[in-house]
């Protein structure tokens, strides 16, 4: 493994439940908020971008950004710069919360291809009873994994010829596809977002 890959500069904030954000900067010459200048600079001048890159690298972007975009609300500067934010051990619910965005791209965990029997239940009521219900959906999950994919066995026989290694993997995902209906919205899961500067602040 690349440990180097592990040394970019990021910025991290903790959440509850052991989750974190994190947003990465991958170590670019230009950084999402160079971007948003020269393109702020293309619209306000004609001398071209390699002028406007021998102005990004005399005075950096800091200033400008902070001069144009937040002291004189340009706001259209804010979407010329995206970044990806990772968010991991967060509920369903949170994850779906941030996806309801009109805009929102990114990725989320599959429930499709990726087992989720040994994920932690995120219980914001924390009683007795809601305990007891998470307990019981996780119980159902695991109980009805293999009788599904026995089922799928009888119901979509290995052809001849056909890869064990690659059929195995189609009938499991395809139980998790079936199943994944019966987890809970407690569920933690992992997902992406990549936005742009302006709804990274409206957020």
């Amino acid at each position: 493994m690349d440990t180097s890959i592990l040394e970019l500069p990021h910025t991290t904030c903790s959440l509850p439940s052991k989750g974190f954000i994190l947003v990465l900067n991958t170590g670019g010459v230009i950084t999402p908020e160079d971007d948003a200048m020269l393109q702020a600079l293309h619209s306000r001048s004609i001398g071209g971008i390699r002028k406007h890159l021998a102005t990004l690298a005399e005075k950096g972007s800091g200033k400008f950004i902070g001069s144009f975009y937040v002291g004189y609300g340009h706001k259209s500067i804010g979407d010329c710069g995206t970044a990806t934010i990772f968010i991991e051990g967060v509920s369903m619910l949170v994850a779906k919360a941030i996806q309801d965005w009109l805009l929102y791209s990114g990725q989320e965990a599959s429930t499709r291809y990726i087992d989720f029997s040994t994920q932690e239940f995120i219980d914001p009521i924390n009683s007795i009873r809601s305990a007891r219900v998470l307990r019981n959906w996780r119980k159902f999950y695991l109980s009805m994994q293999e009788p599904v994919r026995e089922h799928l066995r009888q119901s979509f026989p290995v052809n001849d010829g056909e890869d064990q290694k690659v059929y195995a993997k189609a009938i499991n995902a395809r139980s998790f596809d079936i199943l994944r209906g019966f987890l809970p919205a407690g569920a933690s899961t992992n997902l992406s977002w990549h936005t742009n500067l302006r709804k990274q602040l409206i957020i």
